[in-house]
């Protein structure tokens, strides 16, 4: 159920966003939008069959068969604009009434996800409540107004991200319809709707297979939630599972009907992509598909610009390691192609091993391990969120030719693993009275945040534990933020030199700057005022003002010293690498076209993955 009042909330932040991104319209736009226009012509202008095979444009479809038919169904408006733009010949095409529609659809497909964010932030609020056992009951009175702050987090951490801005509405993609396809199978998810967010997710695959990367978490949480019971659980799926429907399996009974219809209603949604290319053309268009979609041969180990991962680092070290022994007069192996020239191609390492995708593949799946097993032990839809998150940071830090736009498959769920855990100021409140009887007198009111209020007056030793649980709670909430907030700023950061024009320059800036100011005004509002910072009768020696990482053997404090200057110091740095990519490196390096590229790619990296080590621990 989305309220009233949530619903004018999203109404409000979709109309100043989508003001704004009205305004880009006639800003610079990257090869992006021909690649588009092309589809365009390509879907509408030849028959099926020749979609996958067409190319006389760069610009190839290499995307699965339902984007295909997403453009399809697009260009069957576009000749209302204009019928130009949808001949095939018309090589980068760009009229005003093309870049009009073009720009218009990406617009009105954001509202996919409008809709998931708003459903999501309701969902999980209902399900158990924000703080409440009964969430229906806590969205009367005050609980509506904490229900629409959580409504407007999810917005502007989500809606309203700077990244999404630069990548769709000035570089041109359809990024935000994609994410909001995914977010609404991860909202189905957390509804416990397995089947629904099964499909969803199947959809997505076959919208863009950059998803596969998730496909591992969704598979095996689909599995153990849905179709499996481990005998002592307390599953809710596995008291409903009928003896002569299940089969044995050591400590694990599968359901064999509902093995069944998931694997059928999956199975059903790639026949729907796929079947008409196999009907109209044989299996060998599968194939061709196949090829179109992964071109391993051609494409190295990072994309032109280096996505800010385990890679940049890799490829930094051996280039410094390259030019030391040169610089002693020791031989080094060369391939002949220069990893730093900004070109999509093969490169070997000259000192350090050369690295293979297979590699990649072993790394990545080790990475997300660890989340693939706490998924399989325990499969919360609570968590599933932040899983999803986790799993694809795993793939972006090690997987092969990622793309720097890949964070957003990251950033994105853990901004919902965020919201899940989002605590208004007014939702946690703990009243600690102690009279002079003594402590066998003293009683603890709770209202704990993060799954559901507990109303308990507890004497001794049992108050301590439920005000502990109290402040477990929001030390992990902390970091969560702390973890989301520095890969969301180093993420964002990271994606500025997409848009390299002058004339973009302060816009890009400014869309950063503000939302970050923005998201951290939401962020201290939940903190600053949560009883283990603001109760003045709460013995603090439970609920601990400086939150520390959790499940290391020392303590980080997040307010220590040291972590606050390295981070203003970092930050700061990223500003430098603004100004020297804008002013210095044009007017006395200009024959060094890459390197603000390099410094971005590998300083980012250094962010990106403090903020993963965080967010995994959490």
């Amino acid at each position: 159920m989305v309220t009233r009042s949530s619903m004018a909330a999203a109404v409000g932040v979709g109309a100043i966003g989508s003001l704004v991104k009205v305004l880009m319209w006639r800003l610079y736009r990257s090869t992006d939008f021909e690649v588009h226009r092309n589809w365009l012509a390509i879907t509408n202008e030849l028959p099926l069959t020749k979609w996958y095979h067409e190319d006389n444009s760069e610009w190839t479809l290499d995307y699965p068969p339902f984007f295909a038919y997403f453009e399809w169904i697009l260009s069957q408006f576009a000749w209302m604009f204009d019928r130009e733009m949808l001949v095939v010949s018309n090589l980068n095409y760009a009229s005003k009434q093309t870049i009009a529609f073009q720009r218009l659809t990406v617009l009105l497909t954001d509202t996919v996800l409008l809709c998931g964010v708003v459903m999501y932030a309701n969902g999980s609020w209902e399900d158990k409540g924000s703080c409440g056992e009964d969430g229906r009951r806590e969205t009367q009175g005050l609980g509506r107004k904490r229900l629409v702050d959580r409504v407007v987090m999810g917005l502007v951490l989500i809606f309203l991200n700077p990244a999404l801005f630069i990548v769709d509405h000035i570089h041109f993609q359809y990024n935000g319809f994609l994410m909001g396809v995914f977010i609404i199978s991860i909202h189905c998810i957390r509804q416990d709707m397995c089947i629904l967010g099964g499909i969803l997710f199947a959809i997505l695959l076959n919208l863009k297979h950059i998803f596969l990367y998730v496909a591992p978490l969704y598979f095996i949480y689909l599995l153990r939630r849905y179709c499996m019971h481990h005998y002592g659980s307390l599953s809710p799926k596995s008291s409903r599972i009928p003896k002569r429907f299940s089969m044995s399996l050591g400590f694990f009974s599968i359901d064999i009907a509902n093995l069944f219809v998931l694997g059928v209603a999956v199975l059903s949604i790639f026949a729907a992509s796929f079947g008409p290319f196999i009907v109209l053309g044989g299996v060998t268009e599968v194939r061709v598909i196949l090829s179109r979609m992964f071109p391993f041969s051609g494409r190295g180990l990072c994309h032109a610009y280096w996505a800010p991962n385990f890679w940049a680092l890799y490829n930094i070290v051996d280039k410094a390691l390259e030019l030391v022994l040169k610089a002693c007069k020791i031989p080094v192996r060369s391939s002949g192609k220069s990893m730093t020239g900004g070109l999509v191609q093969d490169i070997s390492h000259a000192v350090l091993p050369s690295i293979k995708p297979v590699y990649t593949f072993l790394l990545t799946l080790g990475a997300m391990s660890p989340i693939l097993w706490r998924t399989w032990k325990d499969p919360d839809p609570r968590q599933f969120a932040w899983s999803v998150g986790l799993v694809a940071l795993a793939s972006f830090w090690f997987g092969w030719h990622v793309h720097e736009k890949a964070i957003l498959t990251a950033t994105l769920p853990l901004a919902l693993g965020v919201v899940e855990a989002y605590c208004h100021p007014t939702d946690a409140k703990v009243d600690a009275k102690v009279d002079s009887k003594g402590a066998e007198n003293s009683k603890v009111n709770a209202k704990v945040v993060n799954a559901k209020v507990v109303n308990a007056k507890v004497v001794n030793a049992k108050g301590a534990e439920d005000a502990k649980e109290v402040a477990d709670g929001f030390t992990v909430y902390v970091w969560r933020l702390v973890a989301f907030m520095i890969l969301n700023i180093v993420g964002n950061s990271s994606l500025l030199p997409l848009i390299f024009t002058r004339k973009e320059t302060p816009i890009k800036i400014c869309i950063v700057l503000s939302h970050t100011f923005a998201a951290l005004s939401l962020a201290l509002k939940s903190l600053s005022s949560h009883p283990t910072q603001a109760s003045p009768n709460l013995n603090p020696s439970p609920l601990p003002s400086k939150p520390a990482l959790p499940l290391l053997p020392f303590e980080i404090p997040l307010s220590h010293g040291a972590v606050r200057v390295v981070g203003g110091l970092y930050v700061l740095g990223l500003g430098l690498l603004q100004v020297f990519e804008s002013v210095i490196q044009p007017m006395y390096l200009a024959r060094f076209e890459f390197l603000p590229l390099l410094m971005w790619s590998v300083y980012s990296a250094v962010g990106i993955g403090v903020g993963s080590a965080i967010a995994m621990v959490v």
